[in-house]
């Protein structure tokens, strides 16, 4: 990944990201989308793994390994394909942009997944 000038570095604001015309900007505003995506992410993903590790706790089944393995699998699964869509040159390039709209695609789409997966464990019985 080439790193850009310092000048596109700080977090675009959001209208300037709707507005942006460059590709050097779209690069930036999509890369601060993906991590916002990704933070959402993660906090889902501390919630699902603490109701799976609770209901291991008290169940003979073991939740916890699968979901992990799952997780980690996904996130490979996520980045070769979004990579093997969208071969992602540099920073700057239109394809770059893409492949990083696949992964917030993605991302978001795991995270309701995350989410499900705890609202139903959280209902569920042993």
């Amino acid at each position: 990944m080439l790193i850009l000038p310092l000048a596109l570095s700080a977090a675009q604001t959001a209208d300037e990201c709707k507005t942006a015309m460059d590709q050097p900007t779209r690069a930036v505003c999509a890369d601060d989308e993906f991590a916002r995506a990704d933070d959402v992410l993660n906090a889902q993903w501390k919630k699902t793994l603490n109701v799976t590790l609770e209901l291991d706790r008290r169940s003979k089944l073991k939740r916890e390994p699968k979901l992990r393995a799952a997780q980690r699998a996904w996130v490979i699964f996520r980045d070769n394909h979004c990579d093997s869509m969208f071969a992602a040159y540099y920073e700057a390039h239109r394809e770059y942009i893409d492949s990083v709209d696949c992964r917030i695609a993605l991302t978001e789409e795991r995270t309701k997944q995350l989410k499900e997966i705890a609202e139903y464990l959280s209902t569920s019985a042993d």
